[in-house]
């Protein structure tokens, strides 16, 4: 989510008791029913608030679900960093790192969200703002460059620019990962494979052992 959007949305609700039951409901919601298809009651059922309630707390359902997005997004990335070992091989690093990537962002509810909002972008075209705004992404590659950082002083890596690094191996995680085996169904053999194949293709360009 853009960054200031995400602080405007933060501190409309700040101080707010009910807030992480909300965010609660409208995810399972969101998760069960898709984008379009829910309704303020929905969620304030599924809360066990008054509708009126949930509203004063988020006065959109576009509102609820970047914040709900967003939520998850930060779950995925304390996930996604995780501990930073020392390998001795540049291959066994970025092994590492992509199964991270996998666990860390693949393994929650993200995903589910992700292929919510992917599915009712025709339907609901006010999703498209999300994918635009925001800067999930951009997070996640700023965790992967320190990550490769490290594996650089170790003297794994050799990197001119670690920014483009973070970027090329995180943009064929992610096509892998998400596009192919969560929205378009891939076989998981052919993912896997492809993710080594990645590995090795990022081990040869910038390795040094």
């Amino acid at each position: 989510m853009n960054p200031n959007l995400a602080e405007a949305l933060r501190s409309s609700v700040a101080g707010c008791s009910v807030e992480e039951q909300i965010l609660d409901a409208g995810l399972q919601v969101f998760l069960r029913q898709g984008y379009a298809a829910t309704k303020d009651d929905d969620v304030a059922l599924a809360a066990g608030l008054p509708v009126d309630q949930v509203r004063s707390h988020f006065a959109t359902k576009e509102i609820l679900f970047c914040m709900v997005l967003d939520r998850e997004s930060e779950r995925a990335r304390h996930g996604y960093l995780g501990g930073i070992p020392k390998f001795d091989t540049a291959l066994d690093a970025f092994r590492f790192g992509a199964e991270q990537y996998r666990r860390g962002v693949l393994d929650t509810e993200l995903t589910g969200l992700w292929r919510c909002a992917n599915e009712e972008v025709e339907q609901s075209p006010q999703l498209i703002r999300f994918f635009i705004t925001t800067d999930n992404d951009t997070q996640i590659q700023a965790f992967t460059r320190h990550i490769l950082l490290q594996w650089q002083d170790s003297g794994i890596l050799n990197m001119p620019n670690p920014q483009h690094c973070a970027r090329q191996f995180i943009g064929m995680l992610q096509r892998a990962l998400i596009d192919e085996a969560h929205i378009l169904g891939a076989v998981a053999d052919d993912i896997d494979d492809y993710i080594e194949s990645c590995c090795v293709l990022m081990a040869n360009t910038y390795g040094t052992a």
